[in-house]
């Protein structure tokens, strides 16, 4: 079992995902050179938007596109990119 490195919050421009993810391949790197792959903590990225929020679906995009880059996509299978229900939508029941 791996240890996870998680960031929860809503897929916005204002949350800085982009930096995260480049924080992390950043870690990665170092880390790299220090310890075997296997123990390696994973990044988990896991968020939703607003029903009425159009920005949620480009930044989810975006940031799916970044992971394809070059300089991401060696660690992009250790980044879990989870979008969950927009949290205005659940229901409660008594």
């Amino acid at each position: 079992m791996r240890d996870y490195i998680v960031q929860v919050a809503r897929f916005d421009p204002s949350k800085g995902i982009p930096d995260v993810i480049k924080s992390y391949v950043e870690a990665r790197r170092i880390l790299d050179d220090r310890i075997p792959g296997s123990k390696h903590p994973q990044l988990a990225l896991v968020g939703h938007g607003a029903v009425d929020d159009p920005d949620a679906t480009i930044i989810y995009d975006q940031i799916m596109d970044m992971l394809e880059e070059d300089e991401f996509s060696q660690y992009a299978s250790d980044i879990v990119v989870m979008r969950l229900p927009a949290s205005d939508q659940c229901t409660s029941h008594p």
